[in-house]
């Protein structure tokens, strides 16, 4: 998802938060399946000449930036929790 930000690739984006999407429904994971979602149709709606899409460098909108560590933290959150069961069931 990083790589897609920095390179303001919105297919890629949205890709990469539809495969997230996926992924979060084997584990009923209802927050990443809903910044998933938002972050996917924010990135398939948004033309590229949006007034509201600026890229400074190699940077995209603040939007999309703070979509994608949402979806990146709540990721990191379940990953972590997946652990800690895991450790408990040993």
């Amino acid at each position: 998802m990083n790589s897609a930000l920095s390179s303001a690739d919105l297919l890629a984006l949205a890709d990469t938060a539809h495969a997230m999407k996926g992924m979060a429904g084997h584990f009923c994971a209802e927050k990443i399946i809903s910044l998933a979602v938002s972050l996917e149709q924010a990135a398939r709606k948004a033309p590229a000449h949006a007034p509201y899409l600026h890229f400074v460098g190699n940077t995209a909108d603040a939007d999309f930036q703070l979509m994608t560590r949402d979806l990146t933290q709540a990721a990191v959150d379940l990953v972590k929790n997946l652990q800690v069961r895991k450790e408990h069931n040993q």
